[in-house]
Order: C-alpha cells, then structure tokens, then sequence
C-alpha cells in the first residue's frame, strides 16, 4: 500500500510538473484522475481504495476521530503536509456532482465516504471548525502555490458555504459531465485533432443538452474557463485512445503532446517564420523523446516550465490541415500535434517582451497588443468586429506562409460591449472578447529573465487596465501576508510601487465585483547567478560547436 506521505509528493508534482508560470492551479481530484495517477505511481490495485486507505490511516485516530494536526506545515521537500487531504475534501464535491441541493449536509455526506467513515450528517467528529481544520491547510497550499510562481484557484465563499466552497472551487468536470460529454463525442462520429478552444466552441454550441453545472463553468471567468476546456479536452483526447467505447479510458494517459505555433523575425533580412511550439505535458515527466524533421533528428527538451524549444518551419498548408509528428524514445507519447485551425492569437514573451518573438504563451490581457494569424476567409468577420467598434488593429493585412495566411499586427480590444454582436465563427468571437473587464501590467525596472523577476531596488511600475477609470488595488507580500498598498488608482497611468525585501508579492486589482490577480518576484542580488548560453542554432566544427559567441569543446 501506499503511504499518506507518496500520495501527497506525487499529487503535488501531478498538478504542479509542466504548468506554466503564472497559470492557476486546480486540485481536480476525481476516481479518474486518482486512477491514471495510480498507474504513473506503479500501483497494480485499486488507486481510489488505496488512496482512501493511506488518508484514512494518517488522519483517523483508534476512537475513529479525524485529526489534522500532522498536516500543518510542510515536509523536508518543503511541499505542504495537507495536499492529500485536501485532494480528499475535493474528491467529496466531485461525488455531490447530481446533487441539486448543495450544502454541508450533503458535503459532509460524501467526505464521510472518502474517510471510509460511518456515514451521518455534519463534520465527522474531531474535525473542528473549518478555521480550525481544513481552511489552514488550503491557505498553505495557496501560499505555497504563489511562492513557486503560481496562482492559487481555491477560495473561501459566503455564510454557510465559506468552508466547503474551497473544495467546491476546485471541482471541474463532475461525473455527470463526463457522461454528457463521451455521449457527445459519439454522436458527433469524430475523432479529429483539435485543441481545447476549438473543441469548447462546439461543446458550448450544445449548451441546452449540458448539465447547468458544465454550462456555468464554460461561462465563468477566464482562468476558471480555462481549466475546464483543458479538462474537456484531456477527456476528448482519452476519449479518441477508443472511440468504440463509450466509457473513459481509465489509467490511461494522453499520448499525444500538443504542439502551439512560435513566430520569429529576422533581424536582418526580416524574413518571418513560423515553429511548432510543443507544450509540456502537465505533470508528465516526458523523458528523451526525439523526432524527425527534414530527415534531421532533433530532441526535445523543456525551454521553460510548461513549454518545450521551437523546432521547425511551418508551411501555409501544414497550418491548415494540421501536423502529426511521430516521437521516438518515450512508450507513453506517440506524436507531436499541431490541430488544424483558422486563427491563432499570439503575444509577447512574457518573461522576455523585448526579444520580439511571439507564440501562445497565454491569451491576451486587456490593453495588451497581440497578433492575429488567421486564414484570408475571416478577415470580413474580423473587419465587422472593428466596424463595431470593439477592436482595433494597425496599418493593413499582411500575407504571410506561401500567402496562405494574413498577419494583422497589434490588435486590441477596445470595448466591453460585445453582446448583441454576431458573427457566423464563434470560436474567433469568443477568443478575442476581453474575458475580464481589467488586466494588471507591470513595466520598467530591470528583469531577471531566467527568474522570471525583477531585480531588487529596480521592481516594476504598475498599470491597471480597465474600461472604467478608477479600480482597486492591493498588494501583499505572500511568506508574511503583509499589506503593501490598498487604495483607489485611476487605471490607464502607470504609477511607481515602493517593493519591499525580495520576496514574491501577490498583486489584486478589482472593479465592479470582479478582480484579477498577479505576481510579483523581487530578487535579490545574492541571488543572481551565472547563466549558461541557451543557443538553439549551432556550427559542428572539429572537435568543438560554435554557438553564437559561445566556443564549446566536444568530449
């Protein structure tokens, strides 16, 4: 059997391992998601009945009472204690997933069952008061999260939902859902390549036939939304392993990495090309993995957290019908995978902005410039969306990939009103409305690119973006939950911030009830260190490689 001790490390490198910095992390825990973690972990027996047995061992006394004690704080890895016990509290919400009368009673219900617990009402006894019990160890895992450069998803609620709410806000995909969806993946008779915002847009189009707990997250805010199409497209992709069978493919894993697209210029002669851009698979260690392109063997290997180096040149045609690159070295990945799509939404760097290079390393915030790469049948619908005054872009189009493709460069929303509007591509609709009605934008100082931070004594100024002229800004510094700033700001002007010590400060802005959060890393000047020369384009000379100004000796 498993210990309490190994659920918890491999929980925490399941959900954490490839996630871009900067993304929101979700402890959606569910029978599915415990079994294939079951197999990356070498269990042969039941995952779930494993799960609960090593949790139940550590948190039920010999009185049968649940003691929470031994979960404060965090191990010698530095990882928090309570991970598993909070997956457990999550794994309770999913299992209310038919539950039209969501509260403690039916809450406390389910997570009796996850304790293998007699069953009754209320919290089992010796679990105190949420303040007390189970809130501590969820404002360490969301303390923990945004010291490692993540933002936490998990947040308290109101009245007698402030408590449980935490474990509801992690809950994605319910078994109700799951079951709506594998119905819709068999009626639909495909199994094509597609990526999450594509595959959402044609989920979203059946939006009467899908349970109001599916429907509310597709519409919810846009970190929240995000997770979900992840999570759709995760099922689909098991889904597609065996479309005959309309169960999910339980233990099994992806095994595809899907690849995004990478722009660059050069500086010379201001040629433009385009890379597939393979993104990491999230919490899967993917080994040496290599692939053939142009008769030529290349590796891949992590450029960053999330994202693995650019490789290739893509043609017009290859963007429209799409790539499937078969991948040596690894037995859990068979293919990289570039869907087919009309459009691809591309920004700056977001750890470099000044290298000029774009990719879809995030969606675009509000006020931020981007590029719009889409094929020539959509400029008409894009050119109706500017007629209504809801974006805006600079100078014409431009062809680009064999003339295949138009480049329309530093594209902005520039309104919020876009309900009412209509054009015939959804999915381009949806993917360029603002999805908050503010951004935060730091500018300025010096940064630490490696770190993704910037320097002590030289932090950024900040920028409150908004479509309304005033908004609410509050920074904390995250090890001691220390108050910075809160007040009033206008937004559109950036203004200076005195940063204290190095740390990581959590930045939250709000306007109309709604509010977006950002991070912030000073870093200290003890902890600079040398880095060593990342060059992707390389001179085999005898005995050494030339790169850049780098000379390296071979052997």
């Amino acid at each position: 059997m498993t210990s309490y001790d190994q659920w918890n490390s491999a929980l925490v490198h399941h959900f954490t391992e490839g996630a871009p910095r900067g993304s929101s992390i979700f402890l959606a825990v569910d029978d599915d998601e415990l079994t294939r973690l079951g197999r990356v972990i070498g269990l042969t027996n039941n995952a779930v009945v494993d799960f609960q047995h090593a949790l139940s061992t550590r948190v039920i006394d010999a009185g049968g009472r649940v003691t929470l004690r031994s979960l404060r704080g965090r191990n010698a890895a530095r990882e928090p204690n309570g991970v598993t016990f909070l997956c457990a509290c999550v794994l309770a919400a999913t299992y209310m997933a038919d539950e039209e009368d969501i509260s403690e009673i039916n809450y406390f219900h389910r997570l009796r069952r996850v304790l293998s617990l007699p069953l009754g009402e209320g919290r089992p006894e010796g679990m105190r008061h949420g303040s007390e019990a189970e809130e501590p160890l969820w404002i360490e895992w969301n303390k923990w999260l945004q010291e490692r450069g993540f933002l936490p998803s998990a947040v308290s609620g109101e009245g007698s939902w402030k408590f449980i709410n935490y474990s509801l806000s992690q809950a994605l995909l319910r078994k109700a859902d799951k079951d709506r969806l594998r119905r819709l993946f068999v009626e639909w008779h495909f199994s094509e390549d597609m990526d999450p915002a594509t595959l959402a847009a044609r989920v979203r189009a059946e939006e009467i036939n899908l349970p109001q707990h599916l429907r509310e997250l597709l519409g919810a805010d846009r970190e929240r939304r995000s997770a979900v199409q992840e999570a759709i497209h995760q099922l689909y992709e098991l889904w597609c392993e065996n479309p005959q069978d309309d169960r999910l493919a339980t233990g099994v894993r992806v095994r595809t990495l899907r690849s995004g697209i990478y722009r660059t210029v050069d500086f010379i002669t201001g040629l433009i090309t385009y890379h597939f851009h393979p993104k990491a698979p999230r919490g899967q260690a993917i080994g040496q993995l290599t692939i053939e392109i142009d008769g030529k063997n290349f590796v891949l290997t992590q450029e960053r957290p999330g994202w693995l180096y650019p490789f290739g040149r893509l043609t017009g045609r290859e963007l429209r019908e799409g790539v499937r690159i078969p991948v040596n070295g690894n037995f859990d990945i068979d293919h990289v995978v570039l869907p087919k799509r009309k459009f691809w939404i591309m920004v700056q760097d977001p750890e470099d902005p000044d290298s000029g290079d774009l990719a879809g390393w995030t969606g675009p915030q509000l006020a931020e410039p981007f590029l719009l790469l889409l094929v020539p049948e959509l400029l008409s619908e894009l050119i109706m969306l500017k007629e209504e005054g809801l974006i805006e872009w600079e100078g014409e189009s431009i062809k680009v990939l064999d003339d295949e493709w138009l480049e329309i460069r530093n594209c902005m929303a520039v309104s919020e009103a876009w309900s009412g509007v209509f054009i015939q591509d959804q999915e381009l609709f949806e993917a360029l409305k603002p999805s908050a009605p503010l951004s935060v934008g730091a500018s300025g100082g010096l940064r630490v690119p490696t770190r993704s931070g910037w320097l002590h004594g030289y932090g950024p100024e900040l920028t409150i973006f908004s479509f309304y002229p005033e908004a609410q800004i509050r920074i904390t510094r995250i090890h001691d939950e220390a108050v910075m700033l809160d007040g009033a700001r206008h937004t559109g002007t950036s203004f200076p911030v005195s940063w204290g010590n190095p740390g990581d400060y959590r930045v939250e802005a709000k306007v109309i009830g709604r509010s977006v959060q950002r991070l912030i890393k000073i870093i200290g000047w003890n902890e600079l260190e040398s880095a060593r020369l990342a060059c992707r384009d390389m001179i085999e000379l005898d005995g050494a490689r030339l790169c850049g100004a780098s000379l390296e000796a071979l052997g």
